[in-house]
């Protein structure tokens, strides 16, 4: 998931998280989120996707009539999505805060995969795991631009064919300096 550049508390509310999960990477009505999001009430869903389209994390791709009235037709937009991490490093606590709604979210969107009739976590390619490189601060800086260059490119790929809609998650984050390690370092 991308996060915001205005204050983190706008993006990283449960709702508002799942609102910008379900429409990412593709178009969808304020119906459409609510059928994505069947838990929430209607006007609190209404109430927060407002928020989201008044701070131009959403934004109105087309408009259609619909008894009557007009339907918006909601995107993510791209230029708004990104925490501004100096904003998340002030405060620890909060941070670790928005790193539980974050995981949350993904345990969400795990366990409704998980939960179909027949889920095929081979034929699907779902997967998990860790890995560790040895990294400076900057490698690491690099290797997160070439990641989400990656993913930039998937995502500019059409809805033709088997493609499917898939969440790709990254969280990269050194360990703790162990304390012989900590005395050492200049």
């Amino acid at each position: 998931m991308r996060t915001i550049g205005t204050h983190p508390d706008l993006i990283l509310h449960p709702i508002r998280v799942r609102i910008v999960y379900a429409i990412e990477g593709r178009a969808l009505s304020s119906s459409q989120i609510a059928l994505e999001l069947s838990d929430v009430p209607q006007a609190s869903l209404y109430r927060h996707i407002k928020k989201l389209h008044d701070a131009g994390v959403l934004v109105v791709a087309r408009q259609r009539q619909v008894h009557g009235t007009v339907e918006r037709i909601y995107e993510v937009n791209p230029s708004a999505v990104f925490v501004d991490t100096k904003k998340l490093v002030s405060d620890k606590n909060k941070s670790i805060r928005y790193f539980e709604i974050f995981l949350s979210c993904l345990r969400r969107a795990f366990a409704t995969y998980a939960g179909q009739p027949k889920p095929d976590f081979k034929k699907d390619g779902v997967k998990f795991y860790s890995e560790f490189a040895l990294l400076t601060d900057e490698e690491q800086l690099e290797l997160n631009q070439e990641i989400r260059a990656l993913i930039l490119a998937a995502q500019k790929r059409g809805p033709e064919g088997k493609r499917r809609r898939r969440c790709l998650s990254y969280i990269a984050m050194p360990e703790p300096l162990s304390p012989h390690l900590q005395a050492q370092t200049p």
